[in-house]
């Protein structure tokens, strides 16, 4: 999360590249739930079985595959 709170101290809006994310607050907090809940959707839609889902923060740079996640 240290990038996560630097990027958006710095001003960078997450709806700016993930339009999705609306108007929610530009925070670390609803940022992360954000993803999280978003995450979790795709693991219930994808999984073809149920299992336990495990959310961990971390930092992810190749944003073509993270677009390729999100945009679904």
């Amino acid at each position: 999360t240290d990038v996560l709170r630097r990027t958006l101290a710095a001003g960078v809006k997450v709806k700016r590249f993930v339009p999705s994310y609306g108007d929610l607050p530009n925070e670390v907090a609803p940022v992360t739930k954000y993803f999280c809940d978003k995450f979790r959707t795709y693991h219930r839609k994808l999984s073809p079985v149920p299992r336990p889902f495990m959310f961990h923060e971390t930092s992810a740079i190749d944003t073509s595959s993270m677009a390729a996640l999100l945009l679904g």
